[in-house]
């Protein structure tokens, strides 16, 4: 009953996967001029018919077939012999399409408004490698991980970028394309797979293309995943020479915005190399640069780099001794965060936000926090996320008055966490298991775990970690049966020192406290009383202007 333009035109668009736009069709179902003019005419009169829906997104109208009408027609366009021809020019429609959009990645303020075409991108770049000749599903891949990523389809985009490389090998030609294609296979990789060496690999060969083609934002991009990557797997002196080698690629671009990136990537990198004053400097440099151009609005492997700063800036505030300010930017990074897409900002906010409040013995704020945050790590398969907020989850238990509940929470977290190669955070929460185990008083059990943790971490060269190791090991001992006294003292001795090395005055005064009360039980209440005085008078003050959240 429909004239034979109307029959060509349907059939064709059955090729099309949920939402296409009136230039998509004019392009796959008509070819020139004259031929997209009768193709919008033979639209017209589908959708009079109801064969054809209309959808309006935003400012812009979309199609839809209904799905029994678009089996038909798919049935039809198979038996006129024009799926092929028609799949090749679909293809070619979106290849063409993102390339002159040219979608970056880690742009992703407006990236809902390409997200309709999701199903058509997924349509073409199966048949694209479905042929011998993969050179459109290359190009393809590369132009559309962007949107993939901005989506956080995770898996999908490692699928398409993974077999992207492959192919590659016989086009040489796309080198420019190689380099976007092994960004988003570190990017997805790196949150679904964990920190494996195929993921460095991508972004070393990456950074290597990008440097060739002297880009400097490209190179931030892919630097700020080495630093993830290298802070990620507990090389914390590695993920400060990257975060150096980016500032050097921010000053010879002259962007002010790239400048304010590695203000804020040296910022997490200081303060988990041990240098907590610095840290907050380039928090506080980077925030000064940004209110002369406006927030920026980029993600970098997945993570806001802003909200990197204002978790380093949190932490070592505690460290410094601003325990009350530390306490509230921890709390605002974390609310701030969960506005925040993707998920992986809040999992981020939460896992290195919430030891600033157990830090403090604070609880009240912990449990509400973590919860959510394993139900969306588990949610989005963030599968270090889920394990470190689940050690977080396991410390809070036993602090809470449930040492049983938080050794096994605590023992479950390692193991994901081991397997995810998450060692920046292994240390700590190995002494949170230690801890909970002497609570628990299986002594012999937690003073292996302590020991084990400390090797571990002299082994990663992690010595951040070590004044809280240390102090945890002195407390063990100390609340041990027949304890060794000398032996405590002298771990707590050297948990002061290890912290004063990093200007932490806070975890100095943790391990101070109890030095102080073993000394005073031993008859030195002067000594006890000095050691403290002289703690407290070199704590360094932090000023108002500093401390307090720079938004």
């Amino acid at each position: 009953m429909l004239a034979e333009s109307e029959q060509r035109v349907l059939s064709n668009l059955s090729i099309f996967v949920g939402l296409f736009t009136i230039e998509a069709t004019c392009s796959v179902a008509g070819s020139g001029e004259r031929k997209s003019a009768e193709v919008e005419i033979a639209i017209a009169r589908l959708v009079d018919k109801s064969l054809v829906w209309v959808h309006l997104v935003g400012d812009t109208v979309f199609y839809r077939l209904p799905d029994v009408t678009r089996t038909y027609a798919a049935a039809k366009l198979v038996e006129i012999g024009q799926a092929e021809p028609v799949s090749l020019r679909h293809a070619l429609y979106f290849g063409a399409f993102f390339k002159a959009i040219a979608l970056e990645q880690g742009a992703y303020a407006d990236i809902g408004r390409y997200s309709p075409h999701i199903g058509n991108v997924r349509k073409a770049l199966e048949w694209s490698f479905s042929k011998d000749d993969r050179s459109i599903g290359i190009e393809l891949a590369a132009d559309s991980a962007p949107l993939f990523l901005g989506l956080w389809l995770l898996v999908e985009c490692r699928r398409w970028s993974g077999l992207a490389l492959k192919a590659i090998a016989n086009f040489g030609r796309l080198s420019h394309r190689e380099a976007r294609l092994q960004e988003a296979y570190a990017v997805s990789s790196l949150h679904t797979l964990g920190n494996t060496t195929e993921v460095q690999a991508a972004i070393r060969r990456g950074l290597a293309l990008h440097e060739a083609s002297e880009e400097a934002l490209p190179q931030l991009r892919l630097l700020a995943g080495l630093n993830l990557f290298l802070t990620r797997l507990g090389d914390f002196e590695g993920a400060l020479a990257a975060a150096t080698r980016c500032r050097t690629v921010a000053e010879l671009s002259g962007s002010l915005s790239d400048r304010i990136i590695a203000e804020w990537m040296l910022a997490a990198a200081c303060h988990l190399a041990g240098d907590q004053v610095a840290a907050v400097a380039h928090c506080k440099c980077g925030f000064e640069l940004e209110t002369s151009i406006g927030r920026l609005d980029i993600n970098l492997f997945g993570y806001d780099h802003r909200l990197r700063a204002e978790i380093a800036l949190a932490r070592s505030l505690w460290l410094l001794g601003s325990r009350k300010q530390a306490r509230k930017q921890a709390l605002e990074a974390m609310n701030e965060a969960a506005r925040l897409a993707p998920a992986a900002n809040y999992c981020m906010a939460v896992v290195h936000s919430v030891p600033v409040l157990l830090w403090s013995g604070n609880t009240g704020d912990v449990a509400d926090h973590v919860d959510r945050a394993i139900s969306l790590a588990e949610k989005h398969s963030l599968r270090g996320h889920a394990a470190a907020a689940q050690a977080l989850r396991g410390e809070w238990l036993f602090m809470s008055g449930r040492p049983a509940d938080g050794v096994e929470a605590l023992r479950q977290a390692l193991r994901g966490l081991h397997r995810e190669q998450l060692h920046m955070v292994i240390p700590a929460a190995s002494r949170a298991l230690a801890d909970g185990l002497a609570r628990s008083g299986r002594y012999d059990e937690a003073r292996e775990t302590i020991q084990s943790a400390i090797l571990f971490a002299e082994r990663m060269r992690q010595t951040f970690w070590m004044p809280e190791l240390l102090r945890t090991q002195a407390q063990i001992i100390l609340t041990s049966p027949n304890p060794d006294r000398k032996a405590a003292e002298l771990a707590l001795r050297r948990s002061m020192d290890s912290a004063r090395s990093q200007r932490a005055s806070g975890w100095e005064l943790k391990a101070a406290v109890p030095l102080a009360r073993s000394m005073k039980n031993r008859g030195r209440g002067a000594d006890a009383h000095a050691l403290l005085q002289r703690v407290f008078e070199a704590r360094p003050e932090v000023s108002r202007s500093t401390a307090r959240p720079l938004h």
